[in-house]
C-alpha cells in the first residue's frame, strides 16, 4: 500500500509485456479515447460507460471470447480499488474453474459500487490491455501491442510463442555464465 503508486498493474504469470515503452497513463489516454466504443455485455449492460473515464475508475480490464479476462488489468491505488480486490478474494467462487476471473466478474456485476468505477473494455479494443498468439483475429498481438496474453498454453506453445516475438538480434541459445 505504497500512497506513492497510483496505479497498480496486475499481469498473469503467462503474460509478457511486448512494449514497454507504452506506459500505464499512455494506456489510460488511449482507452479514454475509446470510451465511446466500449462494449457491455452479461451484467454489465447497467454500467453507464459514457459517465466513465480513466481518472476516477476502481479497475480497468478487457474483454476476450468467452467475457472478462482478469489476466491483466489496472487498479487503482484507492480504497476502492484495494477493497475491490479484498472482496474478489473473499468472494465464494470455489467451484468455477478460473476462480479469479470468476470472483472479479461475481463483484463487479453485484456490487453497485464496484459497477460504477469498473471500466470493462470490450473485445474491439481488448488490445489496448492484452493480445492473443492464437484465437479470433481482433485478438491477435500486433506490432506495437502492450501486453502479449498466453493464456491456455503449455510449456511447449509458451516457448514457441516467445520466440517468435523475439527480436532476431537476441539469442535463443544459453551461454555459460562467467564468476
Amino acid at each position: 500500500s505504497n500512497p506513492h503508486l497510483k496505479y497498480i498493474l496486475w499481469l498473469d504469470g503467462d503474460t509478457v509485456v511486448a512494449n514497454p515503452a507504452i506506459s500505464i497513463h499512455q494506456r489510460l489516454d488511449d482507452i479514454q479515447q475509446q470510451q465511446q466504443q466500449i462494449i457491455t455485455r452479461d451484467g454489465f449492460e447497467n454500467n453507464n460507460t459514457n459517465n466513465k473515464n480513466t481518472t476516477n475508475f476502481c479497475m480497468i480490464w478487457s474483454e476476450d471470447m468467452v467475457g472478462p479476462n482478469s489476466g491483466v488489468f489496472i487498479l487503482s491505488n484507492t480504497r476502492t480499488g484495494k477493497q475491490l480486490v479484498r472482496d474478489a478474494l473473499l468472494a465464494d467462487v470455489s467451484k468455477e474453474r478460473f476462480r479469479d476471473q470468476a470472483a472479479l466478474t461475481l463483484i463487479t456485476k453485484t456490487n453497485s459500487t464496484y459497477q460504477d468505477c469498473t471500466i470493462l473494455v470490450g473485445k474491439k479494443d481488448a488490445t489496448l490491455l492484452q493480445s492473443r498468439v492464437r484465437g479470433q483475429s481482433m485478438f491477435l498481438y500486433k506490432k506495437n501491442d502492450w501486453v502479449l496474453h498466453l493464456s491456455n498454453h503449455n510449456r511447449i506453445e509458451l516457448l514457441q510463442s516467445i520466440t517468435k516475438w523475439l527480436p532476431t538480434s537476441i539469442s535463443t541459445t544459453t551461454t555459460p555464465l562467467q564468476s
